[in-house]
């Protein structure tokens, strides 16, 4: 069951990343062209918008998905966070999304094939989703200005919340 749950979101990311793409990637800050039209459309009913908001609802099945396919096993409060670190984010920059939907399909593929989905017996033999973290998935100088901007932002923030 657990394997089969992972799969599932697997192929939840998948569609994620096709309506990310199809809807010309409306992530990042709140005023973001195609975000805005996206929540708009919500709005007005708009095909945009219907996919936007599809984008929206499977983004939250999957942290529903995730969060009981690793509620019953013995996983640390720090695995758990770091796991939920993975899962793309509307308000994530382009290059954090698409580093996060990478990252997580990896970690979950890996879950699935070499431990039977068992998160469990993932985390017992050493592995955590912290080594799936992309770190340089683009580097600094291909940037744009507005990335560049909500990746300080996202630094600085990380450093607040650091103790």
């Amino acid at each position: 069951e657990q394997r089969t749950n992972l799969e599932g979101t697997i192929g939840l990311l998948n569609k994620i990343e096709s309506n990310y793409l199809k809807l010309n990637k409306p992530v990042g800050a709140p005023f973001d062209v195609d975000r805005f039209k996206g929540q708009i459309g919500r709005i007005t009913g708009s095909e945009k918008g219907m996919d936007y908001a599809t984008l929206a609802a499977d983004i939250r099945k999957t942290t529903v998905f995730l969060t009981k396919a690793i509620s019953g096993a013995q996983v640390s409060d720090k695995e758990r966070e770091y796991i939920e670190k993975l899962i793309p984010a509307l308000n994530d920059t382009e290059v954090s999304f698409e580093a996060k939907l990478k990252s997580l399909r990896s970690y979950l593929g890996d879950a699935a094939k070499r431990y039977g989905g068992d998160v469990e017996a993932m985390m017992k033999a050493g592995v955590s989703a912290q080594d799936y973290f992309q770190t340089k998935e683009k580097n600094l100088e291909d940037m744009s200005e507005q990335e560049l901007m909500e990746y300080r932002k996202q630094l600085q923030e990380e450093q607040n919340n650091t103790p």
